[in-house]
């Protein structure tokens, strides 16, 4: 597999740009597109991940896989997400309408990839629709860049501890004597689980992480994204 190439260049025909996570990672993840875009806003809430990287590598495919059908094709996958877990997951972003069109060269990707022990995902707009809308995973990706006092986020933390089977969040809000803007902080950055983070209220369930599957990456991403590994 070769190394990544250079993301981020103008372009009139798609949107282009950066998302900047730095409670995640220290650079920014590059995007191509406004789905692309989407997915990141979601993905960076997944629990126990440790970094996101864009178009991480490219791939030889064999015969059958190029433009004209017979000539070799390569593949660039969209991204890669590392699990403080070890784990990593391949994923490909792509309307649903055009998942038909390339099956044979995701599908040979998806091969390939199995035999170098990495699972493959293929996510479309129309499960991401189902998750959260743009607008709604970006507000919530905001709400993770805020600051709140660490001795308030240690006092939440350590009172999740003792509701192994969760809590609701105004149940834990009142109890922590803390804001719900900051249990809201807690799924946005990881630091707590919540089945679903997109639609979060006060009447949602939180989780610690320490009852969350540590060793199963692919359970997140197949939940979230409603997904399964090709």
């Amino acid at each position: 597999m070769k190394p990544a190439r250079v993301i981020v260049t103008r372009s009139p025909h798609r949107m282009v740009g950066m998302v900047c996570c730095p409670w995640l990672q220290d650079e920014p993840i590059h995007h191509e597109s406004i789905t692309e875009r989407w997915f990141i806003c979601l993905a960076v809430m997944l629990p126990r991940l440790g970094r996101i990287q864009h178009q991480p590598f490219e791939m030889s495919l064999p015969d059958g896989c190029g433009k004209d059908r017979r000539s070799e094709g390569t593949y660039t996958p969209d991204f890669l997400l590392q699990f403080d877990t070890g784990e990593q997951i391949v994923v490909e972003v792509k309307p649903e309408v055009f998942v038909d069109k390339h099956r044979r060269k995701l599908q040979n990707a998806a091969s390939q990839l199995r035999q170098r022990k990495l699972l493959f995902h293929v996510v479309t707009d129309e499960q991401m629709e189902k998750l959260a809308a743009l607008g709604e995973a970006t507000l919530l990706r905001r709400q993770g860049k805020s600051h709140h006092r660490a001795d308030d986020i240690a006092r939440v933390v350590n009172l999740l501890e003792d509701f192994g089977r969760g809590i609701e969040a105004a149940s834990l809000c009142e109890r922590a004597a803390v804001s719900f803007e900051l249990v809201t902080w807690l799924v946005a950055r990881g630091e707590a689980y919540a089945e679903r983070p997109f639609g979060f209220t006060v009447k949602s369930i939180v989780f610690p992480m320490s009852v969350t599957e540590v060793n199963h990456a692919n359970v997140y991403v197949e939940r979230w994204f409603g997904t399964s590994a090709w």
